[in-house]
């Protein structure tokens, strides 16, 4: 009996020492389990701010791709604008060269035309000298009319006187 005591308390204490051994496995089990978890949330953060920076990156990015396409179409519309001027500049300077011919064409009627004033100009002041002369000589022979006519009623009155 005492060896059956003996082998129940060995068992016993086999029994314990296995629930010992199964406690201190559980609990670093249980342990290990709880770093392991530690390390995945922490690699989860990890890889969420991972991802947040990705989808930040990624906003950027089209953020960019969007400043891109509007800066490609403002320099599209810049360079249709400047193609726009560029047309009107070249019908400006068409338009300035007619004036610039026409302004030429004028002035070559006005020194013309000048000239036909300036030979009437030249007309008038002989006539006026011709009419001044004339006027002179119309003067000296109304005068000289005035004379003779005088030295005649003279002569007239001596004979009248007489009789």
């Amino acid at each position: 009996e005492s060896r059956a005591q003996a082998a129940a308390a060995a068992a016993a204490a086999r029994v314990e020492a296995l629930a010992e051994a199964r406690v201190e496995a559980r609990s670093k089990l249980e342990a290990q389990a709880e770093e392991r978890s530690n390390e995945l949330a922490e690699m989860r953060r990890f890889h969420e701010a991972d991802l947040e920076k990705l989808r930040a990156e990624a906003a950027e990015a089209k953020l960019l791709s969007e400043a891109e396409t509007l800066a490609a179409t403002q320099a599209a519309v810049a360079a249709e604008e400047l193609r726009a001027l560029e047309e009107r500049i070249g019908a400006l300077e068409a338009e300035l060269e007619e004036t610039r011919a026409d302004n030429s064409a004028l002035r070559e009627d006005a020194s013309a035309s000048l000239a036909r004033v300036n030979e009437l100009a030249n007309q008038v002041d002989t006539l006026d000298e011709a009419r001044a002369l004339l006027e002179g000589q119309l003067l000296t022979e109304a005068e000289e009319a005035k004379a003779r006519e005088a030295k005649l009623e003279v002569r007239l009155a001596g004979p009248r006187a007489r009789a």
